[in-house]
């Protein structure tokens, strides 16, 4: 399991611990873990995440560009170029291990550290890696408002997500499963 912390700290240690014990629970034994650590005050990072709002205008997701520019007005400009250095670290760490020669054909899991793994996550997790290369968590476009708890059991089609999912969900890069490989290397490139 790969996992991403800010070199800032800020209790992420405790985080970290909690993900790792729900993971070993979860898996019913041990798991290896390595966190791949970011710092927010790397120059070239900052360069690359410092795009204008009007980047997002591109956003496959129905309100996606509204959404972001929400966001954008609720946090202040050093931390909306933070979380951006912290998106695209991430994505530059994920193309890294799926290219690393010891990953090859091996499936991991890459989730940030905020997640709980409860008993039967693994089983769906090997179904999923089974058949596709990627598989995403999904989370209803509510998640984390108060209106996420009235949201209703929702049947999705298997595979690649299609109209009716974007309507009410989005594709969560914060847990997936990798076939690590140079095509899933591609994707994140």
């Amino acid at each position: 399991i790969y996992t991403v912390l800010s070199a800032g700290g800020g209790g992420w240690s405790d985080v970290l611990e909690h993900f790792a014990a729900s993971a070993r629970n979860a898996a019913g034994g041990g798991l290896d873990f390595v966190a791949l650590h970011f710092d927010p005050s790397d120059a070239e990072l900052a360069i690359v995440a410092d795009r204008p709002l009007e980047a997002f205008r591109n956003a496959s997701r129905p309100g996606g560009y509204e959404a972001a520019a929400a966001l954008a007005e609720r946090m202040s400009r050093e931390r909306w170029l933070h979380w951006h250095a912290a998106m695209f670290f991430k994505v530059q760490s994920w193309a890294k291990v799926a290219l690393a020669e010891e990953n090859q054909n091996a499936t991991v899991i890459c989730a940030d550290a905020d997640h709980t793994l409860f008993p039967g996550f693994f089983d769906v997790v090997a179904r999923c890696a089974g058949q596709h290369d990627l598989c995403f968590e999904g989370n209803f476009v509510s998640a984390g408002t108060s209106q996420e708890a009235g949201e209703v059991v929702r049947v999705v089609p298997q595979g690649v997500p299609g109209a009716d999912f974007w309507r009410y969900a989005y594709v969560n890069t914060g847990l997936f499963v990798m076939r690590c490989s140079p095509a899933t290397a591609a994707f994140w490139e």
